[in-house]
């Protein structure tokens, strides 16, 4: 057909851009026809549940969304597959669709700011990422062994395409078509390429940073749209918040951009599948973290946080005089400090805590071969109040700090002796002279140890945290709040490891401030009684 005999029909935009589009070959249509191509290179029927995700990738290329889709599958659940032959279809049909239809805006339209003609005929330019470059090769070699199939050859040759790149992580067709895999490790240089269409495969391990930073940033000339597959695991990530958000859109009122399927699903249409699933229920358990991840698409999120968020609220006060911070020390209380420095883009925060070493809460009895017999007491604790300072200005966050600490008396002091702490911990160990302050230099070891006692008191119940309805308002409680519900524990060569998650403005300043805080309240000052005096030694 001539472009004179076709016949387009224009819709004004409230943009007032004009948008071509032939009349009788809706949108829809060619989502079918697209999903019919997709079918072909697969050698077989997509499942309902993967046709209807392949369409909405369709939906968002040719309409050019921008959008951010989300799936998540069980375990061998065919999203590689699916994704290999929307990739295939789209790298095939867009082009050839642009010169037939040149007017038609939804594969050759003029930029109306720039006059740019963006346009398939070029090519349709697709980018693979994951974790690991052998990762993101899965959904490459699909379709690669999709294109090598005689009945797809035959047709690219009807259509006069060959392959003019055909490699190890590249695959390129004379049309201009091209998909290549990619590593997105945080160590990986990936920035630079333009594309129409980017996935992310194994979402649920790629960082924050690497996916808006450097992955996101390709498709934005193109209006292209992203796709993020992975699996369910036990840590807050950038793929669990973009399901989220999905999610939240959609209850919105917003299209569906989020896709579930868990085994039950597949195993409607696959009963191999089925046999196979129900004998690993039997070997993991129904129950067990594994099955309920890989299999039921459940993401297990206490199990890779340090605190949940019901255990952050049974530890939290809402009620009394202690569901606020503290004004000022109570007569006869005790009372530490915990001091995280923080870096140039990370906040200082002081944590004080009222201790009852009077009253212990425990006391247990051991024995060790070289001490003999031994006694330890477990002391409860309380957070009274908390500052929290910004920015590189360490003379001014000094003098904030002995402001802020004058009132308690402080007892023991624990501080963040790494990095600028080293300075700052000196400065604070010369002004507060007669103070037990334990200088903690950060290591997998200390903070094995700190982190260990931590949770210890967390679950024990041996600390607790002001809770009130106004407190709740505040900066600081937010902080605090989002801190300790983000923090994850991990182990690493038989060591524990508290960390902020691997994500965007994640910061875990509050918690470190909260651990060392903790580790000064775990021991009376100098090994020995508590002396209390009515002079303030931070006014000397």
């Amino acid at each position: 057909m001539s472009d004179q005999e076709q016949d387009y029909d224009p819709i004004l935009t409230m943009d007032s851009l004009v948008i071509r589009r032939t009349t009788g070959l809706s949108t829809e249509k060619i989502i079918k026809k697209m999903v019919i191509v997709a079918e072909v290179l697969a050698n077989g029927k997509l499942y309902p549940y993967q046709v209807e995700f392949a369409a909405r990738v369709f939906l968002s290329i040719l309409e050019r969304e921008g959008e951010e889709l989300t799936a998540l599958f069980s375990r061998q659940g065919g999203k590689s597959h699916v994704l290999g032959a929307l990739a295939g279809a789209c790298m095939l049909i867009l082009p050839e669709m642009s010169k037939e239809f040149p007017e038609d805006d939804r594969f050759r339209y003029k930029d109306p700011k720039s006059g740019t003609i963006r346009s398939y005929e070029e090519g349709f330019w697709i980018g693979v990422f994951a974790p690991k470059k052998e990762q993101s090769g899965i959904i490459y070699n699909k379709v690669r062994l999709f294109f090598k199939q005689r009945h797809v050859i035959e047709v690219a040759q009807e259509l006069g395409l060959m392959f003019d790149t055909n490699n190890g992580d590249t695959l390129k067709l004379s049309n201009g078509s091209y998909i290549k895999c990619s590593t997105a490790s945080d160590q990986a240089n990936i920035e630079g390429a333009t594309l129409h269409l980017g996935i992310m495969d194994e979402a649920q391990d790629i960082s924050d940073e690497k996916a808006t930073k450097s992955i996101s940033p390709m498709l934005a000339a193109t209006g292209g749209t992203v796709v993020k597959i992975g699996t369910a695991n036990a840590k807050k990530s950038h793929y669990y918040n973009s399901i989220r958000r999905n999610k939240r859109r959609e209850l919105e009122g917003a299209s569906k951009t989020h896709f579930f399927a868990d085994w039950t699903m597949v195993a409607k249409y696959n009963s191999f599948y089925e046999k196979y699933v129900k004998k690993e229920m039997m070997r993991m358990g129904e129950r067990s973290d594994e099955f309920q991840m890989a299999y039921l698409c459940l993401f297990q999120l206490e199990r890779g946080l340090a605190i949940s968020e019901t255990l952050f609220e049974n530890r939290s006060v809402d009620e009394g005089m202690f569901s606020n911070i503290l004004p000022g020390p109570r007569k006869g209380m005790h009372y530490v400090a915990g001091i995280d420095f923080g870096k140039l883009h990370d906040s200082t925060v002081v944590t004080v805590l009222e201790v009852n070493w009077d009253n212990p809460r425990q006391v247990l009895e051991g024995y060790d071969q070289d001490q003999g017999s031994f006694t330890v007491e477990i002391y409860g604790k309380h957070v009274v109040s908390w500052l929290e300072m910004q920015g590189d200005d360490y003379e001014a966050q000094f003098v904030e700090i002995q402001k802020f600490l004058s009132p308690w008396n402080i007892s023991r002091l624990a501080l963040d002796y790494t990095g600028v702490g080293v300075a700052l911990g000196d400065r604070v160990k010369a002004r507060f002279e007669g103070v037990d302050i334990d200088m903690v230099a950060f290591s997998a070891q200390s903070k094995d140890t700190m982190g260990r006692q931590l949770l210890a008191d967390v679950h024990t119940g041996m600390i607790t945290w002001p809770g009130g309805d106004e407190l709740r308002q505040t900066r600081e409680h937010k902080s605090f709040h989002s801190q300790m519900v983000d923090l994850e524990k991990e182990y690493r060569n038989g060591l524990l490891s508290l960390h902020h998650p691997d994500m965007r403005g994640a910061k875990d300043d509050y918690p470190d401030s909260l651990m060392l805080g903790v580790w000064a309240g775990c021991t009376k000052p100098f090994g020995g009684e508590v002396e209390e005096t009515e002079e303030n030694v931070y006014r000397k």
